[in-house]
């Protein structure tokens, strides 16, 4: 269904799903939107995500935020649990966690709001990762300093109750940044 509403606005969907992109595509900058949450098997997923990257590509990831307070003291009974779509839930740590165990590593992290519109952000995300692959890992955190600063600046509503997140992954250094 996401993949027909995308080819209805002249974006070019590769494949309905990760697996079915081909093995050998490498891409420098993979966007996951209220996606991971609908996945029975994340492991198996992020494994095919950080596949796809290249060398020195990272993957960006939103999410609910289960670490956000009334997550934490509503359980079950929280909001965004109450989807019966929602069958995997996450937090920075449980995302870091599962980075790592495909070999990649949570670089950079942003709490923020369910409302609002997120495209000014993501296009944010996208120039910053066309400037990370000229940069070496040290600069990771300042080249996304300013789209941190930008969205407090302007989107005060997306900070201010952090209910989600957003983490970008790269491969490991060990792995790709050599």
């Amino acid at each position: 269904m996401a993949s027909r509403c995308a080819d209805k606005r002249g974006i070019n969907v590769l494949a309905e799903t990760i697996e079915q992109v081909y093995a050998s595509s490498k891409f420098d900058c993979i966007i996951s939107v209220d996606v991971i949450e609908h996945i029975s098997r994340p492991l198996e997923w992020m494994a095919s995500v950080v596949e796809h990257l290249s060398a020195r590509g990272v993957v960006i990831i939103a999410t609910g935020n289960m670490e956000y307070h009334l997550a934490r003291i509503a359980r079950s009974n929280y909001w965004y649990a109450s989807f019966a779509e929602h069958v995997s839930f996450f937090s920075r740590r449980s995302l870091s966690h599962l980075a790592s165990a495909v070999g990649g590593e949570v670089v950079d992290s942003l709490e923020y709001s369910f409302g609002g519109d997120l495209s000014p952000m993501i296009s944010s995300y996208v120039q910053a990762c066309k400037f990370m692959l000229a940069v070496t890992p040290k600069a990771i955190s300042s080249a996304f300093a300013p789209w941190s600063a930008l969205s407090l600046r302007n989107y005060p509503v997306l900070t201010s109750l952090p209910d989600h997140l957003a983490v970008v992954i790269a491969n490991s250094p060990e792995r790709s940044w050599g």
